[in-house]
């Protein structure tokens, strides 16, 4: 089934604001701004659940784009890695504590390597 060009516009209206959070999520990790982070994945959710109900056209073009959709994704999401191992190993340097999940009284890390901060 073709999308009506009204359902075409609604598709690229929803990509175009995609992008726009995607950037703003970009900026809000570089700078661990975690008011915003949680605004965008609030507006992501949103926007997922617009896109799973429309049906974007077979295209060479809309293919282009939606690559390009992923691979913002995809770099936010390294982002978002390493902003979570620093503070994962933040945690651990000044808490001696592991700082991984699991069931509560299981331990991850190095063990008893203490940081100390009287000099």
């Amino acid at each position: 089934m073709d999308p009506t060009p009204s359902s075409n516009d609604d598709l690229d209206a929803t990509l175009r604001q995609l992008e726009q959070v995607l950037a703003e999520e970009h900026r809000a990790l570089r700078t661990l701004d975690t008011k915003t982070l949680e605004q965008c994945a609030r507006d992501k959710a949103e926007l997922c659940d617009r896109l799973t109900r429309m049906h974007p056209p077979a295209t060479d073009s809309w293919r282009t784009r939606l690559a390009r959709v992923r691979a913002r994704l995809l770099d936010n999401q390294i982002l978002l890695v390493h902003a979570r191992d620093i503070t994962r190993g933040l945690v651990q340097l000044h808490t001696g504590a592991p700082a991984g999940y699991g069931p509560a009284g299981v331990t991850r890390g190095a063990g008893t390597l203490r940081l100390s901060t009287t000099g």
